[in-house]
């Protein structure tokens, strides 16, 4: 049922290299992966800049005794070289008092959700992890406004020069990268267990950030609907029409020409999603949340998995039909479950989200 749903999406074909050829082993996986990254830049979110090879931190504030006693907290400044001089942005840290070599979830977060909602700060501490929370409107604001935050520290002008010129999704993605940069340099953390956690914009964010940087072992994509982990054909939600009227500032100018065009387009998001392998991802939203497409979701994971299953490795593992509300489909490295109820992030992801990480990078 669900294979032929996904035939009648007429997808690109993910193992096609651009010559004609077949993407049959991992070093030509690692080739395929350079192409898929090179058209999303080019045609959807921009190019990044060169990532810079000075950025520091330093502790702005710090309390002992936070989380009931649990943790301490952080709030630390990163800084970076940029064209136009140094860039600065805040980072909130939680970190157990008792665990050495921790491992750590940053979570891409909003500015206006209150924490004790979308963000279990004792339930993350307690099960071992540490934990990052970055608000994004720190990096760069949340509108169509170039000359502000980062991307401001980027442009030549007044406005974006070119149709591959990034936008803020990739200033964003950019930020977190950066944010990787220092936890390298955390003895306590284990930098080589870190997810990267986001919801709706923030989960295209995360999505798009762990496709282009290696160094995050899970990514979790939640409710990110269209230009997200949500296949664009056939989509019963948000359009790329919808969005790049609505949001332009996200994506690069290339991108506006495929509204009303989806079928023409030479790629579609399970592209990126499996430009994320061999590493772990975990695609999450609820079943009401028909904006973000929740079948488009599920099914854009299942088009991804080939790349694992080539790679040796557990994809999505499904039977075939379309999963029940509050089951979390975790046995392969791409994961997916879906919540009854609507677009947020919630405690049953949270719980997954610790579980997967437990399961795959620490037992």
């Amino acid at each position: 049922m669900i294979q032929e749903e996904l035939k009648n999406r007429n997808l690109p074909k993910l193992l096609q290299m651009n010559d004609g050829t077949l993407c049959n082993t991992a070093t030509l996986w690692e080739k395929r992966r350079a192409e898929i990254l090179d058209l999303f830049s080019r045609e959807v979110y921009g190019y990044m800049p060169t990532p810079p090879t000075d950025t520091t931190y330093h502790i702005i504030s710090t309390y002992d005794d936070a989380v009931a006693g649990f943790a301490i907290y952080y709030r630390i400044r990163i800084t970076f070289s940029t064209p136009k001089g140094p860039f600065s942005f805040d980072v909130e840290f939680y970190t157990p008092k008792t665990v050495i070599h921790v491992p750590l979830l940053l979570h891409l977060q909003f500015n206006d959700s209150p924490l004790h909602r979308v963000y279990p700060v004792e339930d993350i501490i307690k099960n071992g992890f540490a934990t990052m929370l970055v608000r994004y409107c720190d990096i760069m604001p949340d509108k169509n406004d170039f000359s502000q935050g980062l991307a401001g520290m980027y442009l030549k002008g007044n406005q974006r020069e070119s149709p591959t010129e990034w936008g803020a999704i990739g200033c964003w993605a950019f930020a977190a990268s950066r944010i990787m940069d220092v936890i390298e340099t955390m003895d306590f953390i284990d930098s080589k267990r870190v997810a990267i956690i986001g919801h709706s914009r923030l989960g295209k964010t995360a999505m798009w950030c762990a496709a282009n940087d290696k160094r995050f072992a899970l990514a979790v994509i939640n409710a990110s609907g269209n230009t997200g982990a949500s296949l664009s054909r056939g989509n019963e939600g948000e359009t790329i029409e919808d969005i790049t009227k609505m949001f332009p500032h996200w994506f690069c100018e290339n991108y506006y020409k495929y509204a009303n065009h989806e079928s023409e387009a030479p790629f579609d998001q399970h592209e990126i999603v499996a430009a994320i392998a061999p590493r772990g991802v975990y695609i999450c939203s609820g079943d009401s949340d028909m904006w973000a497409g929740p079948k488009s979701e599920f099914l854009c994971a299942l088009a991804a998995s080939p790349v694992y299953e080539m790679l040796g490795l557990k994809g999505l593992v499904t039977p075939d039909a379309f999963p029940l509300s509050e089951t979390c489909m975790g046995d392969g490295l791409l994961a997916y479950s879906v919540h009854s109820g609507g677009h947020y992030i919630g405690r049953f992801e949270w719980e997954n989200i610790m579980k997967l990480m437990k399961n795959r990078y620490i037992n």
